[in-house]
């Protein structure tokens, strides 16, 4: 739960687990893999928003949600800059380019 919505019912950053997701962005392009990051989150008590430990597929969905960039979607309608920011665009699409590279990559032993 990045996000709380306010009285106003309007969107707001949750201070308590937003870094974490700029903190998970800012760790893949350093190099670490989804497994590693999962595993960091856990080491540190971090739960995912069903409450259970993070795994490769909950990292892959925070890496790729247009959501923390800002973008509001609501059906088909898609608001740019509908809510907060997380992680800034220009991080966002060097992250969704090298996990395009790191898809095409022979896997790590």
């Amino acid at each position: 739960m990045c996000y709380i919505i306010d009285k106003e019912k309007k969107f707001q950053l949750n201070p308590e687990t937003a870094p974490f997701v700029l903190s998970a962005y800012k760790m893949y392009e350093e190099g670490m893999t989804m497994s590693e990051i999962a595993d960091d989150f856990n080491i540190k008590g971090l739960r995912n928003t069903r409450g259970t430990k993070f795994n490769i597929n909950s990292i892959s969905n925070i890496l790729t949600n247009r959501r923390y960039i800002g973008e509001y979607t609501y059906r088909e309608i898609t608001i740019p800059d509908g809510i907060p920011a997380i992680v800034p665009k220009d991080l966002f699409e060097r992250i969704q380019i090298q996990i395009q590279k790191n898809k095409k990559a022979p896997a790590r032993y």
